[in-house]
């Protein structure tokens, strides 16, 4: 287990004059293993997990709490952003920290968990009779042991109104040995209805974790995926599609593929919804329907999820909105190629400007490039 940037550098996978943020290091023994130790600049696996010195990189629009989670809610542990749904953070840690976390700004930070009252959580929700549906996330429940997930997990199954509990996780790739049959037990016998994984990339479905998850189907425990788009480790269509494939045959639903959230320091990460939206469009037809994912970008401020489709935004349209031009790049081929890089999300009456100029400056001319290629092979 690595778990300072020390070790990461004793490790091979920084060099020691690196800069690097101020955040968790943590790399799990089983991820290590998967690691190309020849080339780990490349490597799918150790871009999600080692620092890179682009995270002190920081945009104007980008907030630790992007998603507004903490705005309402009941003992630091209870948040509720939709209607009739919330989340119940149960766990600071995780086997292994991804560099993308949305919530850097408390995960593997005991400090942040002083304040924590789940009588006040249980509370709120016997009180607050619309919520049915609760996310049991963290951090990771499945780092707790399967008698303190089963309490939280009794502890909601008391509560009427409550209909349906989620967990969400990434241990079955991060650290497969801790899905144990006691683990999976109790997910199975305290009225969980999904477990929500997240798998980013095909390399992560080693032999270890195949046979984590076939553990959990023989348990009876219903799977979906939440793949997030980073640059550089799936936003390209091969990738994406064979990480779609690969789940489904295993038995994981792939339900989503998500925007990088609106963090500090994940420009470097974070796509184009234009990249994004090309490679999901290109997945249809080449995959089985049941394996086609949702593309979702999570909104800022609380507005919460909204499909990448045209119902939900607008293009603009540089000669009406008098928003200035899109991006225009001069190749021998094509003289000019324009894309709109402003999308404008209108969800619930409520509306957000996502200039990717703006949040995703890493990506624009990679985004042309993958346009014009496919413009190419038509």
């Amino acid at each position: 287990m690595i778990t300072s940037f020390q070790a990461m550098v004793e490790s091979g996978l920084c060099k020691a004059d690196d800069p690097h943020p101020d955040s968790a290091v943590k790399l799990s023994d089983h991820l290590l293993s998967l690691i190309d130790k020849d080339d780990p600049a490349r490597c799918p696996i150790a871009k999600q997990f080692v620092p890179n010195p682009m995270e002190l990189k920081v945009l104007k629009g980008e907030e630790w709490d992007s998603l507004g989670e903490e705005e309402r809610g009941a003992g630091n542990v209870l948040f509720q952003k939709y209607p009739n749904r919330c989340v119940l953070y149960v766990s600071g840690f995780c086997a292994a920290f991804c560099r993308f976390c949305t919530r850097k700004r408390r995960v593997e930070d005991a400090t942040k968990d002083k304040d924590n009252d789940y009588e006040a959580a249980f509370e709120y929700l016997r009180e607050h009779t619309e919520i049915d549906d609760v996310l049991v996330t963290g951090g990771d429940p499945m780092m707790l042991t399967p008698s303190k997930l089963e309490f939280y997990l009794r502890r909601l199954n008391e509560i009427p109104s409550v209909r349906c509990i989620r967990i969400g996780t990434r241990i079955p790739i991060s650290d497969p040995n801790r899905v144990t049959d006691e683990l999976c037990r109790v997910i199975a016998e305290n009225g969980v209805k999904f477990v929500n994984c997240q798998f980013n990339h095909p390399k992560e479905l080693s032999p270890q974790t195949v046979e984590a998850l076939s553990k959990m189907r023989r348990h009876g425990i219903s799977m979906n995926n939440q793949t997030v788009l980073l640059k550089g480790v799936n936003d390209d269509v091969e990738t994406m599609r064979e990480l779609c494939m690969k789940l489904y045959q295993l038995g994981v639903r792939p339900y989503y593929i998500y925007q990088c959230d609106l963090i500090p320091g994940l420009s470097h990460f974070r796509t184009t919804i234009t990249k994004g939206r090309f490679i999901h469009s290109r997945l249809r037809g080449f995959i089985s329907g049941v394996a086609m994912p949702f593309y979702i970008v999570d909104l800022p401020a609380g507005m919460g999820k909204v499909h990448c489709t045209r119902d939900n935004f607008v293009e603009f349209d540089p000669e009406i909105t008098n928003q200035g031009p899109g991006v225009a790049f001069d190749t021998s081929i094509n003289p000019t190629l324009e894309y709109p890089v402003r999308k404008f999300f209108n969800y619930q009456n409520k509306s957000f400007l996502y200039d990717e100029r703006e949040f995703c400056p890493e990506d624009i001319e990679d985004t042309a490039r993958m346009l014009l290629d496919a413009k190419k092979r038509q």
